[in-house]
């Protein structure tokens, strides 16, 4: 009965832990401390600014356009007949 004991102790007992060597890791590297300075000419390429003018152009006339047509093809409202 003795070795019953014997086999539930050893299954539960947590394995023996390996001695690994610990991992070496490098240093994560230093931020850098540069100053941040706001350069246009680095951020937007001046063509794609190009067409970014031209469609804000193109919509804002289309847009007054669209208000003019519909401003003077509104009917005028008519008092209405009594018959």
């Amino acid at each position: 009965m003795s070795w019953v004991f014997t086999k539930i102790n050893e299954k539960a007992s947590p394995p023996p832990l390996m001695n690994h060597p610990p991992i070496l890791t490098q240093p994560p590297p230093p931020p850098n401390l540069q100053p941040v300075t706001f350069n246009l000419e680095n951020k937007i390429i001046p063509s794609v600014l190009l067409i970014i003018i031209v469609l804000a152009i193109i919509f804002f006339v289309s847009g007054l356009l669209h208000w003019l047509v519909r401003f003077l093809l509104r009917p005028t409202a008519r008092e209405p007949d009594n018959r």
